[in-house]
């Protein structure tokens, strides 16, 4: 037999799916909520999803970014600067600055430790998988998914016209190295939070491009879109 907590309702129009165990964010619930430039979660083994609010954070001019470090288990905020050398003449470079954002960290109900209370309630999926235990709850704080952000959206695109909202940046990332430097993150103003991405690398041509003499510099900028962004509102 199945196993699971499903929620159904019922209007005018007929019966509806509130939510099931099986098909919601409901087994992830919050290890980790708070302020600051990273945060920590020793007990997953799987990469949790990190969500985001920046707004009023100074120097974001160029959007924020969420690394993680797998070997420490833990997200830390920046935002990102491209740099390009004045003449033209060499590599172009990426300079992170932690900066201190609102966060909420969730994870699988399997990566979250069991809590010390004997009692408590406990679903399961068809397989047999544990879909929720309300002991490994370790924060009173819950949250919804309010809405999802456009697919591909590049460079300034709108990804929600809620300032106030959190972003899912567990798929942010950043590299500089070799003349090549990309990242991908968020922009949080104070009337919309927007997609902050960039793919440039640096490209030098010596006698000139097509060999028309002189010495050609330039630098070539690509379209970097986002996935589909996750946007929460906590309760």
């Amino acid at each position: 037999m199945a196993f699971g907590l499903q929620i159904t309702g019922k209007d005018s129009v007929g019966n509806f799916l509130v939510t099931d165990t099986t098909a919601n964010f409901i087994n992830l619930p919050i290890i980790a909520q708070g302020a600051g430039s990273s945060v920590t979660v020793s007990s997953v083994t799987k990469k949790p999803y990190v969500f985001v609010n920046a707004r009023g954070v100074s120097n974001q001019a160029n959007g924020l970014v969420a690394l993680w470090n797998n070997s420490t288990k833990t997200f830390s905020f920046y935002s990102a600067e491209p740099v390009y050398p004045t003449p033209s003449t060499g590599d172009i470079a990426l300079t992170l600055t932690a900066k201190s954002v609102n966060y909420f960290v969730i994870a699988e109900i399997g990566e979250t430790p069991a809590g010390t209370q004997g009692y408590g309630l406990m679903t399961f999926t068809a397989s047999g998988a544990v879909a929720v235990d309300s002991r490994r709850y370790p924060l009173t704080s819950t949250y919804y998914i309010s809405e999802i952000g456009p697919a591909n959206a590049l460079n300034g695109n709108w990804l929600t016209s809620d300032s106030y909202a959190y972003v899912d940046m567990s798929w942010s990332a950043a590299l500089d190295g070799n003349g090549l430097v990309y990242y991908r993150g968020a922009k949080f103003e104070t009337n919309r939070i927007e997609a902050a991405t960039l793919y440039s690398y640096y490209a030098a041509y010596v006698g000139g491009e097509g060999g028309s003499g002189g010495d050609y510099v330039e630098y070539a900028t690509f379209p970097f879109p986002l996935p589909a962004a996750l946007i929460a509102k906590l309760r």
